[in-house]
Order: C-alpha cells, then structure tokens, then sequence
C-alpha cells in the first residue's frame, strides 16, 4: 500500500499542470456535472439512469466534504488506489492458500501482486482521473478477496460479501453482473453436503447482490416507470459495437456527438424517428439491442470475424482511449513513461498465462479466477473496447501473473523442489516451466504488437491533443487550444473531425481565411462528415458565396437528414435570398426531426405567422407550433409576441392585441427595451385590424 501511494503521489504532483486537471471534458464532465447536481439536492434524478450511477453519487459525497476542488478528489482516489494494492495482495494470498500453497509462500504471492499492483501503470493513470475506474480497482480487489474468504470458508457472511461487491461493482461497471454465475457456481461447488446447503449458499450470493442492486432498480422504476437494474443503455451499446461499420471502438450514433450529453437524446430520437412513436428507455435500447442482433443473424460470418477482432483488442497491450490518452499524460510525467516501459497489460495478460500453464494441475481451485477473466472479458467484448472498460480484468489478471511468478521462482531456485506452489519437482517441472516461458513470451509478443488504422497510438494520441485543445477553448484559452489543435494535427493530419474543430477554433480566433482552408480540407478528407460539411457551407456562407453554401447545406442534409443544424443554416441562407418556401421546407423538417428544440419550433412559427409571400404564410400551423412551446416555457415575451402575431394572421385582433400587450409588459419587466417597442409597433397594427407581415428583403 506504502509503494503505490507514493508512486500515485509522485505521479500526481508531475501532471499537476495537464489541462485535464483543471478542465473536465466528455465523460469527466458529466460526471461532474452530475455531480453538482446530486450535491445539490437532486438526490433521486428523473429519469432512469443511462449510466452508471456510482462513481457521480460518490463524487458528489466527496463535494459535500471536500468542497468543489479537484486535487482533493484526485487524493482520496490515489488513496483508494493504494488500498487496492493492499486488497489484491491478500486477494492472491488467499488464492494462494486456495491452491495449497504454505503461508510463506502464499505471503509472497500477495507481495508480488501488491507491488504489481502498485507499478502498474494503468492503474496508476486511471486512479488519478475523474473517471470510475477508480471504483472498479478497489472493488474488484475486494471482490477477488472475499471471492477467496468463500472458497476456503463458504459461510454466509462472505458470500453475502461477494454478492454485494459484484453488485456495487455492477453499479460502476454493469458489464460486472456477468460475474454473478461466476458467484453462483462457487457456491454451489463449495456448499456441498446437500441440496439444501448449496442452495443456501447460492441463496446468499443473491442477496448480497440484492441488497445493492433492488435499491436502484425500485429508484429506477419509480421515476422512470421501468425495470431495469442498473441502466438503460446496454442496447445502443450492443449496437455500437455490432452493426456493418463496426470495428471495436467506439463511434456515436451521429457522427460528431460522442459527448454523453448527447448519447441518450441520439440513441431515443433516431429509434423514434425509425419506429414512428414515442419510446421508453427499455423500449429503446431493445431496438438497439434487435438491430445488433439482426446485423449478427444476417452476417455471422462478419459478426465472427468482429468479435474476434475485439477479443484481441481487449487483450492487446496498447491502451485504448476514449477522451483522456495515458500516452498523453506520460509524454508530462516521466514516471508514468518508466512505468509504461516495464510493462502494462500486456505483461499481465503473459504472467496470467504462464500461470495457467505452470498451474494447470490446480484447475479445479484457479476455476475461479479463470473464470472472472473470462466474464469480464466477454462483458467488454460483446460491446466496443476502451482501456477502462477492460479495466477490471486487471485485478483477477494480476492475482494470476503473482502465482505464475510465484511458482516459476520457485521451480528455478530449487529445481523443482518441495514447497513450490504446484508442489512439482524434477527435471520435468523445470521443463514445465521453459515451455511456460515460451507460451508467455509468445503470448506477449502477439498481444504487443502495434496497432495500426483507427488503433494506431498516434492518432489516439492526436484525439487526446484535440479533446484538451477543446477544453482549452471553452475556457477561454484560445492560444493554447489552437497550440494543441496544430500539435494533433501534426501527429495525424487525416483526421477530419480534428481539422473540423480546429478550423472552429480559428473562426472563434477571427481567423476565417484559415478556419476556411481547414474545413474544405476536411470536407475532402472525409466527404461522409456531416458537420464539416454544414459548417463549410455556414461559413460560405458568411463570405456571401452563397451557391456553394447551398450546395453544401444540401450535401450535410443528404448524409444526415436529421440534422438539425444543417435544415436550420440552409433555412437562413434561402431567408437571405428570399426563399421563402423553401426556408419553410427546411423548418419544418427541422422541427418534425427535433420537436423538443424550441429555437427551431419559434423561427418556424414566426415564418409561418408572418412571411410576406402569402403561400407560405399558415398562422393556423403557427399558432398550434406556438401554444406548444408555450407549454414548455410558460409565459414568454418573445412566445407570446409570435402567438399575438398569429392570433392576428386569423384575424382573432382582440386576442392578438391581449397577447402583445401581456408580451409588451414582460419584454418592459425584463428591461428589454427594444423589444417592447417592437412589440408595442406590432401592437398599434393589431388594433387597427391588420395582421402584421414581416417585410425580408
């Protein structure tokens, strides 16, 4: 525990200045986000989770206590990541007695994964993020322990234990609910003398997990109206991950929206909009979860070769990033690049295979462990393959790699002689042990071996540079942020989506010449990118070439008709021009696709209330567009300025006048002066009897 709290200590102090310390982005800002909302009362939330609710509520008790900070968060994870040393090593020590080896040896086994533990450089990385794999360390390694404390004494109270931390570690990874049959069957083999005593045992394990996991799914069920257990995004997920343009990693449902604010909305929107209707959560994630499954069915061959793919993915020693790149952070940290160098989870996964080869004897007590690497490997390879997802694999891989290493000391120091962990001796445990070698060295060899394409570390490494140029940007740190866009693009020029947000970035910095060049750039590097190509014709635009604007505005709407910023820009570009019609085409498109998104809904209505080409103007349409959102937002001077103007377009002038005057007072109220003279002109013309038509060049 010592060693690896002063090795996250060290490593923590040496990346004090990494922008992602002090700016949260993608999933560490929703979980901050979500955060602050917990600590600030919204205990309970309204809607079913989409993720997994542990680590934000555990942040949030850490803002209650600690105030908003972000070093004193980081402190209390590397001190869980440093109990987590400790808790692997009596893990391994327990399964070190499990196999029969004596208590010094079994001491040693615990030592070796404790400082394995502490060296490893993944878990040293991801204990110091604002991320949940914090929580599955430190639960996983008490899990594997009380997973040994039943084997050897199978009384309640331990396997209690067990189910409870396999369902609190659902809670932060729902994947880990595989590892319940896991639970389960170590009951049942270690409960023996009768029927009755096994299903106790068995019995136990449930409630354990029960005890955890009813809570949640009650809470879920009551603001959500559902069951469901943990959460509701295992369809999109699945789908992710086994659709035909799958290819292991993780890719949104709308190109450009990989934020998890956006995943929930994208995921209801585009199963709705596929299936016509409204959905519940669980009704759109069996769509998701269908559409994989018929992508499987329909192609198995292609679906094999798939999972194949992301099994050797989830095994490989490279370290696959989703927002925050380990690589990244060791380029500011020399401890974390030693530590890269001696080894990270390819070392593991060869130690974890030397030991199923040296200790194959012993199969029927390492069962277990065998099987907790199989259930979590299977939990992030039926989905998409990021680092942390894989995560948990660590704990029950490295108890593994500490009895390997363990047993092969042994059978070379004394030849094979009495007291190895195996109990082998003789020129054939020595035997045993060169060909264990060469299995593990093969098996690192193959799991090393660089990743190229989409994998490849230096254009995960350049996303990594592009997500903290955005973060810098937010906050307003626009030299830094177009620093960083430069530096990713150095490291991977052909990635689109990165010259997409620098050239946003270049526009923010009033550089459109260059903001140009990027986004036609990118528009040719990838013609399927539907944001490059709405924002090359937004800016086109901007320069009054407006032909090209259009043509593509119209080439964004063909890769992505839904998208609501490419109708929205091309509707402004035909209003420019006096393309009345088909601004409203464009609209009403928009707001079909987007009903919920009221800017859209009111410049619809406006149009429709009040455009001065008569076959477009539909104040009928307008007035019911109006009332809509005013459900939503409750009185509104801007609302009930367009719902007077429609009430006037049916020739309803007393109405109309109410309505403009009760808008007139709040714009007053607001102080917002110039839109309360605006609202009092219109006003004038409703108590003369006419309706009001803007005039539009």
């Amino acid at each position: 525990m010592i060693v690896g709290l002063l090795v996250r200590a060290l490593y923590l102090f040496q990346i004090r200045d990494v922008p992602f310390i002090r700016l949260h982005v993608v999933d560490a800002a929703a979980y901050d986000e979500w955060a602050r909302r917990i600590a600030h009362g919204d205990w309970l939330g309204s809607e079913i989770f989409y993720q997994a609710p542990l680590y934000p509520y555990f942040l949030a008790m850490l803002k209650l206590l600690l105030g908003d900070g972000q070093f004193g968060v980081r402190i209390v994870q590397i001190l869980l990541g440093a109990a987590a040393c400790g808790l692997i090593a009596l893990a391994a020590r327990g399964w070190a007695l499990v196999i029969g080896a004596s208590r010094r040896d079994a001491a040693h086994v615990g030592l070796i994964a404790g400082l394995l533990l502490a060296a490893y450089a993944p878990a040293v990385f991801f204990d110091a993020l604002i991320q949940k794999s914090v929580l599955d360390g430190v639960i996983g390694a008490a899990l594997l322990w009380c997973a040994a404390s039943a084997w050897r004494r199978p009384g309640a109270g331990a396997l209690i234990s067990a189910g409870m931390l396999a369902g609190l570690l659902a809670l932060s990874r729902e994947t880990a609910l595989l590892l319940l049959p896991v639970l389960l069957a170590l009951a049942l083999v270690r409960c023996t003398g009768s029927a009755t005593r096994c299903a106790f045992g068995m019995a136990m394990v449930l409630c354990g997990a029960a005890m955890v996991l009813l809570p949640v799914a009650v809470r879920n069920a009551a603001v959500g109206g559902e069951f469901a257990l943990t959460t509701s995004q295992a369809g999109p997920n699945f789908f992710i991950g086994n659709n035909p343009d799958a290819s292991g990693a993780y890719k949104p449902l709308r190109p450009g929206r990989g934020d998890p604010r956006f995943e929930r909305t994208d995921a209801t929107e585009l199963a709705e909009a596929a299936l016509g209707r409204k959905l519940t959560p669980g009704e759109v994630s069996g769509y998701w979860l269908a559409r994989g499954r018929a992508f499987a069915a329909e192609q198995p061959l292609r679906w094999l070769a798939l999972t194949a793919w992301k099994a050797h993915l989830t095994f490989h020693g490279q370290e696959i990033p989703d927002a925050e790149d380990i690589y990244y952070y060791a380029e500011h940290s020399s401890l974390l690049r030693v530590l890269l160098l001696s080894g990270g989870f390819g070392l593991i996964v060869a130690l974890a295979a030397l030991c199923v080869v040296l200790l194959r004897p012993q199969w029927r007590s390492l069962w277990v462990l065998v099987a907790f690497v199989i259930a979590l490997a299977a939990g992030t390879i039926v989905f998409y393959v990021f680092a942390r997802y894989r995560h948990p694999l660590s704990a029950p891989l490295i108890v593994l790699a500490a009895l390997g290493i363990r047993e092969l000391v042994r059978r070379i120091g004394s030849a094979g002689g009495v007291g190895s962990v195996g109990g082998h001796r003789g020129v054939g445990g020595l035997r045993t042990a060169a060909t264990a070698l060469i299995i593990a060295a093969l098996v690192a060899v193959w799991f090393n071996v660089p990743l190229s394409g989409e994998f490849s570390r230096t254009r995960l490494l350049a996303g990594t540079y592009s997500n903290a140029a955005a973060a810098l940007s937010s906050a307003r740190q626009p030299a830094e942020a177009l620093r960083h866009y430069a530096r990713a693009l150095d490291l991977d020029p052909q990635q689109a989506e990165i010259r997409v947000n620098y050239a946003l970035a270049l526009g923010r910095a009033q550089r459109p010449e260059e903001a140009l060049r990027e986004l036609t750039t990118a528009a040719r590097q990838d013609p399927k990118d539907v944001r490059a190509a709405w924002l090359l014709g937004t800016l086109l635009a901007e320069r009054g070439q407006v032909e090209q604007a259009v043509r593509e505005l119209h080439r964004a709407i063909g890769l992505d008709p839904a998208s609501l910023p490419a109708r929205v820009n091309l509707a402004n570009v035909e209003l420019r021009r006096g393309g009345f019609a088909a601004a409203a085409e464009q609209l009403r498109a928009a707001n079909a696709a987007h009903p919920q998104d009221i800017p859209t809904a009111m410049q619809l209505a406006w149009l429709l209330a009040t455009c001065a080409e008569e076959a477009v103007r539909d104040p009928a349409t307008a007035l019911a567009i109006i009332d809509g959102v005013l459900a939503q937002t409750g009185d509104d001077a801007r609302v009930l300025d367009a719902r007077a103007a429609a009430l006037a377009g049916l020739g309803r002038f007393e109405e109309a006048d109410a309505a403009a005057g009760r808008a007139a007072a709040l714009a007053t109220a607001a102080r917002d002066a110039a839109l309360a003279e605006a609202i009092s002109a219109r006003r004038a013309i409703y108590r003369e009897g006419r309706a009001f038509v803007e005039v539009r060049r």
